[in-house]
């Protein structure tokens, strides 16, 4: 059997040369992470059924990809931003399969709530008028936490940081952004609905500044030098349109499910002190698939600051987000950073991997050897085998700047790493 799987995933083109370039569904989040990767993984290493498990989910291939394919999937991540587009990209994935009338009636109802808000478009809406339906109360079966509890999470922490987001944003812009939040707030939408609301506010917010160059300028906290208007409902119909194309040109594979199962666990989670949780799923996982954060770089957590603020973060809250933020290009510091880096990787490592069921697998895409992470690579494989992990495959594999989000990326080359637990 093993060298069935050790041929299977020797054939694979990991380098995905054909794969359609990355979309950071539903979020311009940053990421390389082709969805393909994870699909190939979890094709030739579950079945259907099993559980996948993404510690560093993003913004959420691997949750796509295991729902399209029958698994259940268990993802966590430190970001807000990412934790949002995860849960709201799974529930989609879900009605899409089982649902899928219901889920464009979310896209109708949130356009609905847009064209109340914005006077300019009278009472015309994009879509048809949506009938309303109990699609909360049929995610809460299958997703974990529930739409009403992950609701609370982003709409409940504090008031929006309104103060620190104002100088990025032309006055009738940023107008527009509360007048938004408040219907939001005050809406009859459903739980998700709400959530797609707020994940549609979030992933235009960074356009609808007056800073016009990169995210990694808002990272950095420059100002932009003069405040022009955007339009703000524009941004956000433009922003339906695209999901509901998404929506139509995803692959539909429906399954039969039982209702007393949950399909996927979305979870905030900082990986830099990991404790015992009770959110956890019971079964344990048969594959363990993750890109670990990189050591120095990406600050994931600056970069998403317009969100985090709108989110009601505030600036210190936001620096200590990024002080768990493991490799986070802030902290960088030559060799002892890459040193510590190693150190919370493979910590956190052990860890994840002791939650994979025995005879399990572990795939991971790390920095190459060539890049200055290399220490860092040799602690993971170090450890995996200290722990009598298997190893079945190493392969380096090409970053097509084609497939990427960002063509400046420096990151040119990773090694996917693919081992098999031992049997108990």
């Amino acid at each position: 059997m093993t060298s069935h799987l050790i041929r299977a995933l020797s054939a694979v083109d990991w380098d995905f040369a054909e794969a359609r370039r990355a979309t950071g569904f539903p979020h311009w989040y940053p990421a390389t992470f082709p969805r393909e990767l994870p699909e190939a993984l979890i094709q030739i290493l579950t079945a259907p059924g099993d559980l996948v498990f993404d510690p560093y989910g993003g913004a959420g291939s691997s949750a796509s990809a295991a729902l399209q394919n029958g698994r259940r999937i268990l993802t966590t991540d430190l970001n807000l931003v990412a934790v949002l587009a995860t849960y709201v990209r799974s529930g989609f994935e879900l009605l899409v399969l089982q649902q899928p009338d219901h889920a464009y009636d979310v896209l109708e109802r949130v356009d609905d709530l847009l064209n109340r808000v914005d006077r300019s478009v009278g009472s015309e809406s994009l879509f048809p008028a949506a009938q309303t339906s109990t699609i909360t109360d049929w995610l809460s079966k299958y997703m974990r936490p529930t739409p009403e509890t992950m609701l609370k999470l982003f709409l409940e922490h504090a008031p929006p940081q309104w103060d620190e987001l104002q100088p990025w944003y032309h006055t009738r812009t940023l107008r527009d952004i509360k007048h938004l939040h408040k219907e939001v707030l005050s809406s009859d939408l459903p739980a998700f609905d709400q959530l797609v609301a707020t994940l549609m506010i979030s992933a235009v917010l960074r356009t609808a500044s007056s800073q016009p160059k990169s995210w990694g300028h808002i990272a950095d906290n420059v100002f932009p030098s003069e405040l022009v208007e955007r339009s703000m409902f524009r941004l956000c119909r433009v922003w339906l349109s695209r999901l509901r194309g998404t929506l139509r040109s995803t692959s539909s594979r429906p399954t039969t499910w039982s209702t007393r199962h949950v399909k996927c666990w979305t979870l905030c989670y900082d990986w830099s002190t990991p404790t015992a949780t009770r959110e956890w799923p019971r079964t344990k996982p048969s594959l363990l698939v993750t890109s670990p954060p990189y050591c120095g770089a990406i600050d994931y957590t600056y970069g998403q600051r317009l969100s985090l603020y709108f989110f009601g973060r505030t600036t210190d809250e936001i620096v200590a987000l990024v002080s768990q933020e493991i490799g986070a290009r802030r902290r960088r510091s030559g060799v002892a950073q890459e040193r510590r880096w190693a150190e919370q990787i493979t910590e956190a490592l052990k860890w994840q991997v002791s939650e994979v069921c025995p005879g399990g697998y572990a795939a991971l895409v790390v920095p190459h050897k060539e890049s200055r992470a290399q220490n860092g690579v040799f602690a993971i494989d170090t450890m995996m085998q200290q722990m009598q992990w298997r190893k079945l495959l190493q392969h380096d594999r090409s970053i097509r700047q084609s497939q990427t989000r960002h063509s400046w990326t420096s990151i040119k080359r990773e090694t996917l790493l693919v081992y098999q637990s031992p049997e108990e």
